[in-house]
């Protein structure tokens, strides 16, 4: 259905002429009709008349028809002013969404924030040798460690060595009850050492190759994570122009209609035409 055109009367006009309207039918309304006349008397007085019924109901019907005519009227016109101010209220309430969809703009989408990287993500790339080198490594330097660190069995008996190469011998005890405890070297002390020192130098190769793989998965997942949040501010960048853009477009769309809607007139369809004239000469 559609009240609204170019040619008709103004919302402003409409709205007047219905509360014309409204005002002729309180006064032509039907409400108290009576068909018989309402007299009163005393038993010694004369009669006095207390309501009048009609006399004639030539004009009933077509007071009815003028009453129907006037509610249709202003319902109409009631109608029409709610369908505009429903058309003008759509248009302010709009948004991007619903214009995309009104005038087939695809709807951006914002780009999603990128997932980081892990090492783990990066060792999971790796071929079978570069896995296999990796945990190698991992297990030559934790074992190597394990034995030459402090307290580690090596350690513990180079340091003994050494202590023992000062200190031979232990008494325990007093008298003829004191026992002698004697520590002899079991092998040469440059062997001791050497040994030490080549197991210190495994450990520290592996280590060093361990941690120049560590360090090259590391530059890997900052190089990616790097690239992502790049890639994810170009996106988030030409995203928030296409938006802009869009609701600069909708902004002026939606002005442009609402001119065109608030322009519109309240058609008057030809059955209440005539009681358009009437309430119009009544109006001026």
């Amino acid at each position: 259905m559609n009240y609204l055109g170019k040619t008709g009367i103004t919302a402003t006009s409409a709205n007047h002429l219905a509360n014309i309207a409204k005002e002729l039918i309180k006064s032509i309304e039907l409400k108290n009709i009576k068909f018989v006349d309402k007299y009163v008397q005393l038993i010694s007085g004369e009669k006095k008349l207390l309501n009048e019924g009609v006399s004639s109901t030539e004009n009933i019907n077509s007071t009815i028809e003028t009453i129907a005519e006037l509610i249709s009227f202003c319902a109409w016109v009631r109608e029409a002013i709610k369908f505009k101010d429903s058309l003008l209220n759509n248009l302010s309430s709009m948004d991007l969404k619903e214009y995309c969809k009104l005038t087939g703009k695809e709807y951006p989408v914002a780009p999603q924030y990128p997932e980081e990287v892990t090492e783990q993500d990066i060792r999971n790339e790796m071929s079978v040798k570069e896995m296999f080198e990796y945990l190698q490594l991992e297990a030559i330097a934790s074992t190597y460690g394990k034995y030459i660190h402090p307290e580690g069995s090596i350690s513990s008996a180079r340091e003994e060595y050494i202590y023992r190469k000062q200190t031979p011998c232990d008494l325990v005890g007093e008298g003829r009850d004191a026992l002698i405890y004697t520590y002899e070297l079991s092998i040469p002390e440059d062997e001791v050492e050497s040994t030490f020192m080549q197991l210190q130098s495994e450990y520290r190769l592996s280590e060093k190759k361990l941690n120049a793989m560590k360090a090259g998965i590391k530059d890997k997942k900052n190089s990616r994570n790097l690239a992502l949040q790049q890639e994810y501010q170009v996106n988030l960048h030409a995203y928030e122009i296409e938006k802009h853009k869009l609701i600069s477009e909708m902004n002026s769309y939606v002005t442009k209609k609402s001119e065109e809607v608030a322009s519109l007139k309240i058609l008057i369809p030809k059955e209440l035409e005539n009681i358009y004239q009437f309430l119009n000469k009544r109006g001026e």
